[in-house]
């Protein structure tokens, strides 16, 4: 669900694609949930991830493996 573009690790998919983004964060291994305010909802989310950045359209995983 992710790929590398210009050494980051980016979302394949829209940020709308909440069932996507529910299911990558569900696999992955280091899932931190954000501080409260930051997080969209009480979901298990890369939204809601503490690696979680938003850009343009996107979100970048900021978690180095």
């Amino acid at each position: 669900m992710w790929e590398k573009v210009d050494g980051n690790k980016v979302f394949r998919y829209s940020v709308e694609d909440h069932i996507k983004l529910s299911l990558a964060a569900e696999e992955c291994q280091n899932f931190l949930v954000d501080d409260e305010d930051e997080i969209i909802d009480d979901s298990v989310s890369c939204q809601n991830c503490a690696y979680r950045r938003w850009g343009e359209n996107t979100i970048y995983c900021m978690r180095t493996e």
